[in-house]
């Protein structure tokens, strides 16, 4: 009954039954084992396990070049990197460590990790640096440094805070789940977002926009939107996108530097419409707004006085139209807004039939004052 259980929980069963488990086969017990370890440490997904350890690995330790779970650890000096990440100070030196004492190398790392970092040898030293190590193996031992609450997630999470401008990381699941800490880390590093720190009630654009400029800086996502925004979303699949981000360099961002202030209702052709900017933070010289129609793009006239530019425009045709105020080159608080802009109905008179001078079209009900 347990082994059908955990078949139907899609965890991969090769060549073990009851009978093995019964018997005390130490070999295959083993091997189900590590996969269990595997699928509710790591595997929540169906994302491939492997693939998500390659990606924060990758991500973290990047100088060690990972691209397997065997022959790339079997010196003890990729592994003494990622201790050294996890917790500074442990491994300062792990580039000058020699690749031919591979067993020194990984029995010291695996015993700093279980005394400093509570890592716990499910892996022989001898055969971590054995060229027979399984990939199993690797994954199984090199999981416990990327679940969550481990030494990995927390080093991950330091330095995720360490670039955020405003907020703050608490995991890699829910606190993603609505777009908002993505957007906050593009724009940490550089990125831009459109009306940032304003965003829509919808998580998934939220989070596409975010994944959207995230790429333009060279990160590829790993997760679709839809996925990130699921409460169980698997946290390796986050965090190790997120780790991605702590290799570009931070920047000073302004937070609001202005806000747009007036609505967008009652828009009518060829009649003045008023709004304001108030700037919080930044120089009127960096202010610019850019108004654009169907098949027109009307000036924006904004004069100062002090922190408050009191703006107008007057558009010239009716249809849908956008504004956007930036602020160098970025969106301000409140834009872009989108309005329409309709015929001022004010301005038109009407005529009964009846009323119609001497010599008129009687056909005409009404013209234009």
């Amino acid at each position: 009954l347990a082994l059908k259980a955990i078949a139907e929980d899609n965890v991969r069963l090769v060549n073990i039954g009851s009978e093995d488990i019964v018997n005390g086969s130490q070999k295959l017990i083993l091997g189900l084992v590590r996969h269990l370890i595997l699928r509710y440490q790591i595997g929540k997904t169906k994302f491939p396990p492997k693939k998500l350890m390659l990606a924060w690995l990758k991500a973290v330790i990047p100088d060690c070049h990972i691209g397997n779970f065997t022959s790339d650890w079997n010196d003890g000096v990729a592994l003494s990197a990622l201790i050294e990440y996890c917790k500074p100070g442990l491994f300062p030196n792990w580039r000058q460590l020699s690749r031919h004492n591979q067993l020194e190398n990984c029995r010291n790392a695996m015993t700093v990790a279980k005394d400093e970092l509570a890592i716990p040898m499910v892996v022989r030293p001898e055969d971590f640096s054995s060229p027979h190590l399984d990939d199993l193996s690797g994954m199984t031992y090199l999981s416990y440094y990327m679940m969550q609450d481990s030494p990995g997630y927390y080093a991950t999470r330091r330095d995720i805070n360490a670039i955020l401008q405003a907020g703050h990381c608490d995991n890699f699941t829910t606190d993603w789940n609505d777009g908002r800490l993505l957007c906050n880390l593009v724009v940490s590093v550089g990125g831009s977002i459109p009306g940032w720190p304003s965003l829509n009630n919808n998580p998934i654009e939220n989070l596409q926009t975010g994944l959207d400029e995230g790429k333009r800086l060279g990160i590829d996502p790993i997760f679709p939107a839809e996925e990130i925004a699921e409460p169980e979303v698997e946290h390796l699949g986050v965090m190790a996108y997120a780790a991605y981000y702590t290799k570009l360099k931070p920047v000073k961002v302004r937070m609001n530097p202005a806000t747009f202030v007036g609505d967008m209702d009652n828009v009518y052709v060829n009649k003045e419409k008023s709004f304001q900017i108030q700037l919080d933070d930044g120089s009127p010289n960096d202010i610019r707004a850019v108004l654009t129609g169907p098949d027109s793009n009307p000036p924006v006239h904004m004069e100062w006085s002090g922190s408050t530019a009191n703006c107008s425009f007057t558009p010239v045709e009716t249809g849908q139209h956008k504004l956007d105020v930036l602020c160098e080159n970025k969106s301000i608080s409140g834009c872009p807004v989108t309005f329409k802009v309709v015929a001022d109905r004010s301005r038109v008179a009407f005529i009964p039939p009846g009323r119609a001078c001497v010599g008129s079209n009687s056909d005409q009900i009404g013209r234009a004052s």
